[in-house]
Parts: C-alpha cells; sequence; structure tokens
C-alpha cells in the first residue's frame, strides 16, 4: 500500500533527534513542555530512516468494525482491523448499485481513521472499507453503510472485490455484519410504491453488542433490505450503522452504546418511512 508523499531529507534524521530530545527531557529540570513542542512544524514530512519493523503474519487482515456513516458531515469513521502487520485502509464506494470501486482515498495505520469529504451522489450512495496489511493482502469487507440501499449486490454475493482499478477478485463469502435470507424479498409482481414502516423493533443486548429484531414486512412490498439507523444524542438525528436482508440485525462493540433507534424497509422503489423508534443503552 503505498501514498505519494514530499519528504525532506535532514542532516540528522528527526527519529534521532526524537529520541535525544526525549533523553533530554528526562533531565531537564523545572517546568517542561511536551515533547510535541519542540518539534518542528514539518515533523511529519521527514524522510524515514529505519525499515518498517512490521512483517507478514501470513493471513488476511480481520476486517475493520464499527463503520459509521454520517451525512451530514460527508465522513466515514471505523475501528481498526485487529491484525498487527496492517499498513492502511482503502475505501469502496457503489452508486445506485453500481458495482463498488475504490474511492481513491486511502488511510495510513497511523491516520486519523476518518474518511472525510463523502458527500452523495445519489439517494443510494454506499460505501465500506477493507485492511491492507504489509504484504498486500486485503481483508474481507466492513459493514456496509451509506445513504440508502436499493438492493445493490453485496460483496461476496457474486464471488467478486474490485480492486483499486476496479478489476474484480476472487471469493469474499459472506460479509459480515449482514444477514442474508432468501426469502425476503421474492415478490412475483412488480411493486409500485415504497414499503410500508417496520413495527415493532425491539433490541437486546449480546455478550458482545446488541441484537435487534422487528416486524417485517409483507412479502408483496418485495423488501430487499433493511437499514438499521441510531440516533447516539437522541436528538432526532439518525446515522445508519447498518443493513440486513433478514428482519434481524446483529452489531459488535467492545464499546458502551446507547441511543435511539429505527429501521426502515427498502425496495425497488425507494426507502419506506421509519418504523417506531426504540430506547436502548448497554454500558
Amino acid at each position: 500500500m503505498l501514498r505519494e508523499q514530499i519528504v525532506i531529507k535532514r542532516e540528522k534524521p528527526l527519529d534521532e533527534l526524537i529520541l535525544e530530545l526525549e533523553e533530554a527531557l528526562k533531565v531537564m529540570k523545572g517546568d517542561k513542555m511536551p515533547l510535541a513542542a519542540y518539534l518542528p512544524q514539518d515533523a511529519k514530512q521527514g524522510m524515514p530512516s529505519k525499515l518498517d519493523p512490521r512483517t507478514d503474519d501470513g493471513r488476511a487482515p480481520t476486517s475493520p468494525k464499527n463503520v459509521h456513516y454520517s451525512i451530514g458531515s460527508g465522513s466515514l469513521s471505523f475501528n481498526a482491523s485487529g491484525s498487527p502487520d496492517v499498513v492502511g485502509y482503502r475505501l469502496f464506494k457503489s452508486v445506485n448499485g453500481n458495482p463498488y470501486q475504490h474511492h481513491g482515498q486511502v488511510l495510513l495505520v497511523d491516520d486519523n481513521l476518518v474518511f472525510t469529504g463523502l458527500g452523495a451522489d445519489s439517494l443510494f450512495t454506499s460505501y465500506y472499507v477493507v485492511a491492507v496489511d504489509v504484504a498486500g493482502n486485503t481483508s474481507e469487507p466492513s459493514a456496509i453503510v451509506g445513504s440508502g440501499a436499493p438492493g445493490f449486490p453485496m460483496p461476496g454475493d457474486n464471488g467478486e472485490l474490485p480492486d483499486d482499478s476496479g478489476e474484480p477478485e476472487d471469493g469474499l463469502g459472506e460479509l459480515p455484519g449482514v444477514d442474508t435470507d432468501p426469502e425476503v424479498g421474492l415478490g412475483q409482481e412488480e411493486v409500485t410504491a415504497v414499503p410500508t414502516a417496520p413495527s415493532q423493533p425491539t433490541l437486546a443486548a449480546t455478550a458482545e453488542g446488541f441484537r435487534a429484531s422487528w416486524n417485517g414486512n409483507s412479502p408483496a412490498e418485495e423488501v430487499m433490505i433493511y437499514n438499521i439507523y441510531i440516533s447516539p444524542n437522541n436528538d432526532g438525528n439518525f446515522q445508519l450503522i447498518g443493513s440486513s436482508r433478514s428482519t434481524e440485525f446483529y452489531y459488535t462493540t467492545g464499546n458502551p452504546i446507547s441511543g435511539t433507534f429505527r429501521i426502515t424497509a427498502v425496495n425497488a422503489i425507494g426507502e419506506s418511512p421509519a418504523s417506531p423508534t426504540t430506547y436502548f443503552e448497554k454500558n
């Protein structure tokens, strides 16, 4: 995984100077400022002087977790992969159900794990993230998030995943965090309206996070996917946290979570009104 960047070659490598500063600060008396205060403003542009100590562990990295997309700010945040040899992350994007393509943005492992500037190109724009390790191996996709989901093909449904150039790669298996059910969305007649709102959403704590369930729509409405939203501050501002093709959804997190949740249904015409909201909290 490469990122082009102009770097500065100093007479003495900056990492050596940092080590000297750290030793000096240990013996310095009186009030001391943090190390960052002594570094030049272009410290992050220094030319590396050491080889990357990370080595390939022989396995593909684990997927990024807890992916959140904010329509208002046009940003996507996530938790890091748990694999020790990961060097960065790539963002993939689909518009109106078209194949996923590398969005062009990459984040290195030491960056703030937030992709920004993600305006919605249409009503149905979706994203996922993959981790890349030091050997160039990529993880399976994260959960899909975005501004809508008109039955877009899930990575793994056809055994293909686009690479940086848009060419497909082989088998990814089932998408983490998305439940599939072949009985959902198999209506026989063409629908002419968006689905009705799902009903009776219920959330229950699990050892890993929580499980959401709800009453599904009539088969005649040809629902293809359900979207799960959360308002973390209970202020009416909802963000999509995941999707499911069945009437249940599992969310994994090691952190406390609370907020107001609601569910919508999506068919070929569009997205339904939201279900009644329900509050859930897990510390």
